[in-house]
């Protein structure tokens, strides 16, 4: 799960740091203060947001949980007898 949430984040802010570049190359900025420009707006707020899941992701690791201990092991859901 914490693989997939990963993934997905990262796509979305490479997603989000190109929609940036590109808003800056419509308005007729040269490519290097274009990347500048989407790094220094859009890398802010993606590091920001990538502390807060790490730190989210740390909250789930201190805090005990009954339902992924209840839950049978993944090698059960495979398919595969013992």
């Amino acid at each position: 799960m914490l693989i997939g949430m990963g993934l997905a984040l990262g796509i979305d802010y490479s997603l989000f740091t190109l929609s940036r570049y590109r808003e800056e190359r419509l308005r007729e900025r040269e490519k290097h203060e274009a990347i500048a420009t989407a790094g220094a707006t859009a890398g802010r707020a993606v590091l920001f947001s990538g502390i807060a899941f790490v730190l989210a992701m740390l909250g789930l690791l201190l805090v005990p949980s009954r339902s992924s201990a209840a839950s049978p092991p993944a090698r059960s859901w495979s398919g595969s007898s013992p």
